[in-house]
């Protein structure tokens, strides 16, 4: 009776601490993202692994591999969408839920703190990773165990040391771009655990050394041994000692440029508001001198903005890609969550002002509800696209195939140039929509892989060759076809599509 009443009772703690908060989280993101999900619009990489069932992973992500047999029970990788992300959601709400753990101790919620995790989903970055349909569990996967070993930063030093190793490693081998969540959130609770006096200066250093030790090490193993030199669009080389801050600081100065550039006005509004909160509730609840805390803080917080874009600037080229810059969101997140949780004590009764509470919880239930405008405005623009690069397509076919020199029997050397570049819902949002612009990828484009893969492989076009290696635009073709769509130029067994986009 004893025993089942215990297994009664770990049932319990299990269903509050994580499932409840688990699916409440999830259900919420479901409706978010229920845009991005509905839009099926196949996202970059999704072209080829869809068309040809392809396995491939680059840059020594291997876990995504062996995950991906486990999750399309064969080694042809089949459409399953939207189940990977589906599953990318219940990821991202467990690593809200881990986030809740370390920075408030305790399984209770309430509903202004699940407001406050919202971002680490709803961040419009991340947008582009929730779009694959092939790739986003794997990229969520890695912003989970980035976050997991917080939870055992107590456990001591030698084996929290090794889970940060694995768990390291388990990020590299999913996805890189969550290389500054981990160390972003041990600053940031160190900073909290000496303000609050948990842990005392020595602690503090034991636990910092620790993390960075752990976590370097995980990435020189995973460099070594994983990961090749360079790749086509990102290179993973470091500069030499004498370029190395040189580097580092024009890409922090590039990605800064971006956020200022694509961060709508509100939403910086809100992300100072917020940061200013946060970084008040930290000094309110310090139990040091408010001077040093104020100094531990500010440079405490500076310091993990900095880190939360992980390894990509001090590469020789880094990614630039929306999908790379997501790591801000969680520590918008945390800070967040770190000011709603300053608005009550440790009884549940309210601290400070009325006006004060009501203005901290308004600010994180405004931010986390911009998001999510965007995530909706995003999906529909996703589908917009689709539809637009579907016509388009079609209508060139259409045309191809009309030509009476277009024999379907002959083999034919088919290039495409120009681009459709974006639907007219997309072209007539003003510029403060320009970050859609970036997450939105060329559909229909000549010289871009993606751009022509759709083209070449799902509309069937019989005996179509593709070569890079010849530049039918530097030839005087003759005229087939002209309309306001495109150009056809071609002769004998060679033709040249010129798209023209839509001004």
């Amino acid at each position: 009776m004893p025993e089942k009443n215990v297994n009664r009772e770990s049932l319990r703690i299990l269903l509050k601490g994580w499932i409840r908060p688990t699916a409440v989280l999830s259900l919420t993101y479901m409706i978010c993202l229920s845009s991005i999900l509905q839009a099926d619009f196949m996202y970059r990489d999704d072209l080829r692994r869809a068309a040809e069932g392809a396995r491939g992973w680059g840059f020594g992500r291997y876990l995504s591999l062996a995950f991906s047999l486990l999750l399309h029970t064969d080694t042809y990788l089949s459409d399953i969408s939207p189940l990977p992300q589906m599953l990318a959601v219940v990821l991202i709400s467990a690593a809200c839920i881990v986030l809740h753990r370390v920075l408030k101790g305790d399984d209770t919620f309430t509903f202004f703190e699940y407001a406050a995790l919202l971002p680490v989903g709803l961040y419009p970055y991340f947008l582009g990773c929730i779009s694959y349909k092939y790739d986003s569990v794997y990229m969520a996967f890695s912003v989970l165990v980035s976050l997991i070993p917080l939870l055992m930063r107590e456990a001591g030093t030698v084996r929290y040391g090794a889970v940060v190793f694995v768990s390291t490693l388990a990020m590299c081998m999913t996805y890189q771009a969550s290389s500054g969540i981990f160390p972003a959130m041990v600053v940031l609770t160190a900073v909290i655990g000496w303000t609050e006096k948990k842990q005392s200066v020595a602690q503090t250093a034991r636990f910092l050394i620790c993390s960075a030790a752990g976590y370097a090490a995980g990435l020189i193993v995973f460099r070594l041994f994983f990961v090749r030199w360079g790749d086509e669009y990102v290179d993973t080389s470091l500069t030499g000692i004498s370029g190395f801050l040189p580097t580092a600081l024009a890409n922090y100065r590039k990605y800064a440029g971006l956020f200022m550039k694509e961060f709508r006005l509100e939403w910086k509004l809100c992300l100072a508001v917020l940061c200013i909160l946060g970084i008040c509730a930290m000094i309110k609840r310090s139990e040091r001198g408010k001077a040093a805390s104020l100094i531990v803080v500010l440079a405490g917080t500076g310091a993990a903005a900095v880190l939360s874009l992980g390894i990509y600037p001090i590469l020789s080229k880094p990614l630039f890609q929306p999908r790379a810059m997501y790591g801000t969101g969680v520590l918008i997140a945390a800070l967040g969550l770190t000011a709603v949780l300053n608005t009550a004590s440790s009884d549940g009764t309210v601290s400070g002002a009325c006006l004060r509470k009501y203005f901290v919880k308004c600010t994180v239930f405004t931010m986390s509800f911009l998001f999510a405008v965007f995530a909706f405005t995003y999906g529909n623009a996703l589908q917009a696209q689709a539809d637009f690069t579907d016509f388009r397509t079609r209508q060139l076919i259409s045309d191809l195939i009309g030509l009476k020199e277009f024999d379907l029997e002959e083999e034919k050397l088919l290039q495409l140039s120009g681009d459709i570049g974006f639907a007219p819902l997309i072209q007539n949002m003003p510029e403060q929509y320009r970050l859609i612009r970036r997450l939105v990828p060329h559909t229909l484009k000549g010289g871009y892989m993606w751009g022509e893969y759709g083209f070449f492989h799902y509309y069937g076009l019989p005996n179509i060759v593709k070569d890079d290696t010849v530049d039918l635009t530097e030839e005087d073709l003759p005229v087939l076809l002209e309309n306001s769509f495109h150009t056809i130029k071609g002769d004998k067994n060679r033709f040249l599509i010129l798209i023209r986009k839509q001004e």
